[in-house]
């Protein structure tokens, strides 16, 4: 049990070190503003940027900062608001001029969007928001965008060490404490001490065993001899016999008159 604690710790830090591993981008926060709508506005405050667009498209674009490898995870959380008149609405993304997703709107509420990149981008490609809206009015507001890299190769394979090493010594552990409690010697003490205790509590304080005498059987003719001897030695004075012992020579002519 002392090397449990040890292996368990380790396990732990080769997971904290393994989910650790994986990075995410900075947000991108330097957008450049264009549309092709009745009407589109556009401002970021507190790290939030809020769009509008009205009958048409407003587009949010800035160049990549790092490399984008192909499983790359990009977040993008939104709050989205749709007037009754809006026909269809809805989220494009580009890379270059490649669509790499498309997620529409089919009503109000909070988003959470989550896609990969499909291929290998280099830095400093432009990476483009496209928001849409046919016939109505469209709002969104945006967290900052962030692209998480995956953590595979090394980190991966440190993750699932130490989740089969978490997961072997905790089995180990409970079985070590079942095999403990179930050893027949522990077991069998335990189950004296308990009886005694509970004969200790059922017993009273003073028990006292009655004092049994055993009187040994007296043949009535040695009763009768003893009584006829005293009568001659006492002259036919009254007397009264109390106790009459059994004489040992008598067991011993018994015995051997059996012996013979």
């Amino acid at each position: 049990m002392k090397y449990v604690v040890p292996f368990l710790i380790t396990a732990i830090l080769l997971m904290s070190f393994a989910y650790s591993s994986g990075q995410c981008f900075p947000a991108y926060s330097q957008w450049q503003f264009s549309y092709e709508a009745t009407n589109a506005t556009f401002e970021t405050v507190n790290a939030v940027t809020t769009l509008y667009v009205e009958n048409g498209v407003a587009k949010l674009s800035t160049l990549t900062l790092e490399n984008l490898t192909k499983g790359f995870k990009v977040i993008l959380n939104l709050t989205v608001s749709l007037s009754p008149e809006s026909v269809m609405a809805g989220l494009r993304v580009f890379v270059n001029d490649e669509i790499i997703f498309h997620k529409i709107f089919e009503e109000g509420g909070n988003y959470s969007v989550e896609f990969f990149m499909i291929n290998n981008y280099p830095a400093g490609s432009n990476f483009t928001l496209s928001f849409y809206d046919i016939g109505g009015k469209l709002k969104v507001q945006m967290q900052p965008l962030k692209i998480q890299v995956p953590g595979g190769g090394l980190s991966e394979g440190l993750l699932l060490t130490g989740i089969g090493i978490t997961v072997v010594f905790a089995v180990l552990s409970i079985l070590a404490v079942i095999m403990y409690f179930l050893k027949p010697g522990i077991l069998g003490e335990r189950r004296e001490k308990k009886e005694v205790t509970a004969a200790r509590k059922e017993r009273p304080a003073a028990i006292r065993k009655p004092l049994i005498r055993e009187e040994k059987e007296v043949d009535e003719e040695i009763v009768a001899a003893i009584t006829g001897a005293l009568s001659l030695y006492l002259g036919g004075k009254k007397f009264r016999i109390i106790s009459v012992k059994a004489s040992p020579w008598k067991y011993y002519g018994r015995l051997k008159q059996m012996r013979r």
